[in-house]
């Protein structure tokens, strides 16, 4: 896949037009640091799973790095979920969204 094609999928430049849609959403920013630990996580669980060497594939400082992104993301969702608990309105949820 090239960048431009890549660059197709950036939910961040069309997700306002379906915001109304779906639950608030926030875009944490990634470092390449975390990107590549998140592909290697990845490639040593799913792309390399019968390799019997696997040394240099998933290393310590992607552990690191992984279980950082992972304290990150839960304070995020955190925090929206104590915003959610004062905003959120079940008559403005859209009705296919509705439980």
């Amino acid at each position: 896949m090239t960048k431009r094609q890549f660059g197709d999928f950036k939910v961040e430049d069309w997700y306002s037009y379906i915001s109304q849609y779906t639950y608030p959403t926030e875009f944490l920013p990634l470092t390449v640091g975390q990107a590549l630990a998140i592909m290697h996580a990845y490639e040593i669980g799913h792309k390399y799973q019968n390799v019997s060497n696997k040394d240099g594939i998933y290393t310590p400082d992607d552990q690191k790095i992984i279980q950082n992104l992972t304290q990150d993301i839960q304070t995020q969702m955190d925090n929206m979920e104590r915003i959610l608990i004062f905003l959120f309105d079940y008559q403005h949820v859209h009705p296919k969204m509705r439980v």
